[in-house]
């Protein structure tokens, strides 16, 4: 927490400070720099434990590591596609519109849903041998997370006329459509089941790069659907279809994996 915290509350007003001080969007560039140059800092000063160059384990490290690099180059595909194809199709008022739409509506994920699994990596690593124990712990912190993130898309999607008015101005009210729509989106992000941190656990990673996959297949042909008659809506739309086939897909591979039936998910969201 203070290694993600400090490096963002340093780094957030020097790129603030950047902006109003050169109006050029460098001062991204400027405030992502120093975020990297603090957490440097920062690693050194809080683990005391320094490595030394060895090849004694490379062979195990490339075989978990290739599925790693796999499933997240899919990923980031699957990540910039809705705004390769808004740039291609539309202008760039849509592709702003679509852009600030969906950083609000994965607010849940980035900023509470992300952590809290990095968190529990290590947990579940530790009862990657116990399969009634990893089930119940994926179980329980399946409901933990669901209380915790399902309010944050649902009130976006009731409040988005006044976030938008307040936070970005009466220029992006075209937004408050399209946030809606994305909305609808971070719910169905919110009901997630951490599966891919079990897959890790495990080492099944194949699972993980093939839902990865799975995903990019059904959304590039919606985004070219969508963007080409709807625009950023169109975008939005994609995106939450996905979502909704692949939240399906999640649940049923993991309860195959962890001998649970799906509709214990339900219940422990409950």
């Amino acid at each position: 927490f203070q290694y993600l915290f400090l490096s963002r509350c340093l780094a957030v007003p020097v790129a603030i400070v950047l902006a109003y001080t050169f109006r050029t969007y460098w001062a991204l560039a400027g405030g992502i720099l120093t975020q990297k140059t603090i957490q440097v800092a920062l690693s050194y000063r809080m683990q005391s434990f320094r490595p030394r160059f060895s090849i004694a384990g490379i062979r195990t490290l490339m075989d978990f590591s290739k599925w790693v690099a796999l499933q997240n180059m899919i990923s980031g595909l699957s990540l910039r596609a809705p705004a390769f194809v808004l740039g291609r199709f539309t202008d760039v008022t849509a592709l702003g519109l679509f852009n600030v739409s969906h950083e609000f509506a994965s607010m849940a994920t980035t900023e509470l849903r992300a952590p809290v699994r990095k968190a529990l990596f290590p947990g579940f690593a530790k009862w990657a041998s116990d399969l009634g124990k990893l089930r119940t712990v994926l179980l329980e912190t399946y409901g933990l997370l669901a209380v915790i993130g399902l309010p944050i898309p649902v009130l976006l999607g009731l409040m988005a006329p006044l976030l938008v008015r307040v936070f970005l101005g009466q220029d992006w009210l075209p937004a408050i459509p399209v946030m809606r729509i994305l909305a609808l989106y971070g719910v169905l992000q919110a009901l997630g089941t951490s599966a891919p941190v079990v897959y890790m656990a495990i080492n099944r990673l194949r699972l993980t790069t093939m839902l990865s996959a799975l995903h990019l297949a059904l959304l590039v042909p919606l985004l070219l659907w969508g963007v080409s008659r709807f625009g950023a809506m169109g975008a939005a739309w994609a995106l939450t279809i996905t979502a909704f086939v692949m939240l399906w897909a999640d649940v049923i591979l993991v309860s195959r994996v962890l001998t649970v039936r799906p509709s214990t998910f339900l219940r422990y969201m409950i």
